[in-house]
């Protein structure tokens, strides 16, 4: 969303680009530097990660199982009566 300011025609974001200046090459280094010198996850977390993710998708899956069942079961006794 580009708003135009008061004193020229020119885009606001033209201006605070030309403000800030280009970023330098060796800050764009040093950022991507910083950002891969520790892994958010180690190996063994993510594998820690992965199995809960599994148990909780199978719990998941239980309790709607369940729900169902439940949900169908006043529905086949009204049915019987």
């Amino acid at each position: 969303m580009e708003s135009i300011n008061a004193s020229s025609s020119e885009p606001v974001k033209a201006d605070v680009r030309r403000r800030m200046g280009p970023p330098s090459r060796q800050s764009c280094t040093e950022v991507a530097q910083d950002a891969n010198a520790q892994p958010l996850l180690t190996m063994a977390e993510l594998s820690v990660l992965k199995k809960r993710h599994k148990a909780d998708q199978r719990k998941i899956k239980h309790l709607q199982q369940e729900l169902r069942l439940k949900d169908k079961a006043p529905a086949e006794a009204a049915a019987l009566l």
